[in-house]
């Protein structure tokens, strides 16, 4: 009889150990994005991350200044709803000087003729007012973090800045939880 109590608590720790490590591993994904964007600078709070809605009035000015990427997306469009999560993730990670905004196709039809845009989503990278790049069609997390950081003619420097900072900070982040659940692990054995 006692072996059976002690099996039963035994199972009954194995299965908190786990719900535990289950617990650090998806805060660990939830928070990468965040510690990513806090280590490289480019985001001090996950909340000021925001994607700047614009129109054909203030595109111009908008996008005179740095490097912006605009996506021409329009509300009913499947796809462009498809590619929002990647959208929110990436403009927390890109360095500082590199924006995303978005233009309504449908409300901002002059300017979406005024740059050629047929089709969305449209995606156009600007430096410095000027169109260097353009991709039209779905962009998953990688692809537009490639479309952002991967221009050597646009970026120069900043390109492997860009990619090593994100890199040096998902890997802190996974040292650090690493040792927060080793830690817990610890505290639980003592019990």
């Amino acid at each position: 009889m006692e072996n059976d109590n002690y099996c039963n608590c035994k199972k009954t720790w194995f299965i908190i150990i786990a719900l535990i490590i289950l617990i650090a591993l998806i805060w660990f994904i939830v928070r990468i994005s965040c510690c990513a964007a806090e280590q490289a600078g480019a985001c001090p709070a996950k909340s000021d991350c925001t994607i700047e809605q614009i129109t054909a009035e203030n595109f111009n000015d908008k996008t005179s200044q740095g490097i912006v990427l605009v996506e021409f997306f329009s509300p009913d469009c499947t796809i462009c709803q498809g590619q929002a999560a990647a959208i929110e993730e990436v403009v927390a990670l890109l360095p500082d000087g590199v924006a995303i905004m978005q233009i309504n196709y449908d409300q901002e039809a002059s300017c979406a003729n005024q740059h050629q845009v047929k089709t969305v989503p449209t995606w156009i990278k600007f430096k410095d007012g000027k169109e260097v790049k353009r991709f039209t069609g779905m962009l998953d997390k990688e692809g537009l973090k490639k479309f952002a950081c991967d221009d050597e003619k646009t970026l120069g420097q900043e390109t492997e800045k860009c990619l090593k900072d994100t890199g040096k900070a998902v890997k802190k982040c996974a040292k650090d939880l690493e040792k927060e659940v080793k830690s817990e692990a610890d505290e639980l054995k003592t019990f």
